[in-house]
């Protein structure tokens, strides 16, 4: 099956195929890179409650994902991993860092929640973002940014 309708259908890739499909790959960690993304991530959750504040619900949605993409991708990248699939980067949470004790699994699974409901919002014409929906969001994204910031201290 081909990598991308396979990941589109909102099946569960397990972290071996990721490795093996070539969407984690291993790179030069990086410590600035690191430290770079958590700040745009921060950068992005601010964005987004302005977008909450004007009732762009919408706009709010997918740049509070996009903050919580950016912070658990500066955990890949102080890791030496770079990702192209944004399924594999909890894959990655969860095998290295749920799987060793450092992270509880609700993290990773409100990670795969938030990433479907972003596909939805982006892709699927009839959903539209609601205002709980940002306010859930913006709660885990801020939660969210916090633990991979005590992970990038460590």
């Amino acid at each position: 099956m081909d990598r991308w309708c396979y990941m589109a259908s909102h099946s569960r890739i397990e972290y071996e195929e990721c490795i093996k499909q070539g969407l984690l790959r291993k790179v030069v960690p990086s410590h600035e890179k690191a430290g770079k993304g958590i700040i745009k991530a921060n950068k992005f959750l601010e964005q987004a409650r302005k977008a909450f504040n004007i009732k762009a619900y919408d706009s709010c949605l997918l740049t509070c994902y996009q903050a919580i993409f950016l912070s658990a991708k500066s955990v890949l990248l102080k890791d030496g991993y770079r990702e192209k699939s944004h399924a594999c980067v909890a894959r990655y949470l969860e095998e290295n860092y749920v799987n060793a004790g450092k992270l509880d699994i609700k993290w990773v699974g409100l990670l795969d929640r938030f990433r479907d409901m972003r596909h939805d919002d982006e892709y699927n014409v009839f959903f539209m973002a609601s205002k709980e929906n940002c306010e859930e969001i913006m709660k885990f994204a801020d939660s969210f940014i916090g633990a991979m910031e005590k992970i990038l201290s460590v």
